[in-house]
């Protein structure tokens, strides 16, 4: 009986509502789940080449990261995403957009760009919790099969779409516009309409994916889907010669060696992100900031590195550490300090302004 009325207590009481005479229930926390992303990671392919195959049966390497990836314009990007695209796909999206802007009178957006292999893995989860297995296998991909991780591919929207991405924006005037001027910028559609039998996903008509402007020519005169043409260039196909664009490669700034200039023009030959510094200097210097490409990543940092500063921005600057680095130095006026990337991932000695901010950019 004594049991009976202490179960009968403890039923009464609330943990939200507590009471004196109400014992302590700890509260049970539900698992914290981990997603098992390495059990997807069976793929060999890297994304070097633009024409590269990637679908359900050929997988790119789980470790794969473009080496040359670059923020999309918050103007370009839908609600200020922070999206990034190669470079080379960064400029044609540009010219693309653009040209959406002046020709067609749309504000074409950038809604999804680049996905590493974990954030696929995030994304492909999520689908198959939402709406099952069988559903995400028609519009997501797995991590490592989706071409979302070449950092060339871009999902599209724009405002007269509600910035939606659903198969009813096809039957648009300005998809049409998107669909029939992609190639003059080396995009092509992924996943056509009634094709999914061989390319394993349902129709997409925002999914574009950038393969240069001489493959995007020929692939349209081949009349395949980009499917089947890329299986075809990957099989040496004879009737076709697969143009590859030649992929930009990431600057490599040695100790702001790039010489002296008045505009942005003037640096061109570091590469498409390089920028004039121009404050402070008797003739502007060039050089590639942090927040336009810098050369901050492993394989491309020799002599640079990215401090952060303290208003939150960061710059490149070069190092200077002259026992691991003979030779080095800094020019007048700048003194050979420590210097952190953001979020504190690493530290080096690098040139900075004496007493001075950040040299400010003409652009950028």
């Amino acid at each position: 009986m004594k049991r009976l009325l202490l179960l009968a207590g403890l039923l009464g009481c609330s943990q939200d509502l507590p009471d004196p005479q109400c014992p302590a229930v700890p509260r049970v926390k539900p698992p914290v789940k981990v997603l098992d992303c390495a059990r997807y990671d069976d793929g060999h392919q890297v994304g070097s080449s633009l024409l590269v195959v990637v679908n359900k049966q050929v997988a790119l390497a789980g470790h794969y990261t473009p080496p040359d990836l670059l923020p999309v314009p918050a103007v370009q990007s839908m609600d200020g995403r922070k999206n990034l695209l190669r470079i080379d796909a960064l400029t044609a999206f540009e010219a693309f957009t653009t040209a959406g802007l002046l020709e067609a009178g749309v504000d074409l957006r950038a809604r999804s760009t680049y996905r590493s292999f974990h954030d696929q893995c995030v994304t492909f989860d999520a689908k198959v919790q939402a709406h099952g297995l069988e559903h995400a296998e028609r519009y997501s991909a797995r991590p490592g099969r989706s071409q979302h991780q070449l950092g060339t591919t871009v999902d599209i929207t724009a405002e007269v779409w509600d910035w939606a991405l659903e198969p009813e924006m096809a039957v648009t005037w300005e998809s049409a516009w998107l669909f029939a001027q992609a190639g003059r910028f080396g995009f092509a559609l992924s996943y056509p309409a009634g094709e999914e039998a061989v390319t394993g996903y349902a129709f997409e008509p925002w999914h574009y994916r950038y393969i240069g402007v001489e493959a995007a020519a020929e692939y349209a005169r081949s009349g395949l889907i980009l499917e089947r043409y890329l299986q075809a260039c990957a099989a040496a196909d004879p009737r076709f010669t697969c143009p590859e664009a030649v992929p930009f490669e990431v600057p490599i700034n040695h100790h702001f060696v790039g010489g002296a200039c008045a505009t942005d023009a003037d640096c061109a030959d570091l590469g498409a992100a390089a920028v004039c510094l121009v404050e402070g200097h008797p003739e502007g210097y060039c050089t590639v900031p942090c927040t336009r490409g810098c050369p901050d990543r492993p394989g491309n940092n020799q002599l640079t590195f990215c401090r952060a500063e303290a208003d939150g921005n960061a710059w490149c600057r070069s190092q200077c550490d002259a026992e691991r680095l003979p030779g080095t130095g800094c020019r007048n006026d700048y003194a050979c300090e420590v210097g952190r990337r953001p979020k504190a991932a690493g530290s080096a000695r690098v040139c900075v302004p004496q007493g001075r901010r950040p040299d400010a950019i003409t652009r950028g």
